[in-house]
């Protein structure tokens, strides 16, 4: 059995676990094709593959999380520092986002979109990149 890793909640010194926190922020499901996590005392790993959205089942994408030990009002936990979001939609696009997340905010920042169409022979576009900063909604 894996070992738990807790963050600090924003706003507050109390700790929660950062997959549900994660969660609940980005709206990730709590259904999961298997799961990963490999914890140091400093830094933590965790991944997970998310289930298909089409039609049929199977593996649509993963979500990975890298967390760090940090220090809020004298108590100690892992923080998701670095989100990334890996899912395919029914329509065929490939979507990865990047969120950065600091304990004093209230949600974590989309920092990167990367979206391609590889099945769409129409597409004259490989990749399309946004970097604009989008703050996730706080579910």
């Amino acid at each position: 059995m894996s070992k738990r890793v807790s963050a600090p909640r924003p706003g507050s010194g109390s700790v929660r676990s950062p997959q549900k926190h994660k969660k609940a922020v980005l709206g990730l499901s709590d259904k999961s094709l298997g799961s990963a996590r490999v914890c140091s005392p400093d830094f933590a790993i965790w991944w997970e593959a998310l289930p298909s959205k089409k039609s049929g089942g199977g593996f649509s994408g993963f979500s990975v999380s890298v967390s760090q030990r940090v220090r809020r009002k004298n108590k100690q936990g892992m923080w998701d520092s670095v989100v990334i979001q890996c899912e395919d939609s029914p329509d065929g696009e490939l979507l990865m986002r990047v969120f950065v997340s600091d304990p004093q905010w209230e949600a974590p920042i989309q920092i990167a979109a990367l979206r391609s169409r590889p099945d769409d022979l129409s597409s004259l576009i490989a990749m399309g990149c946004n970097l604009d900063h989008v703050q996730a909604a706080n579910a």
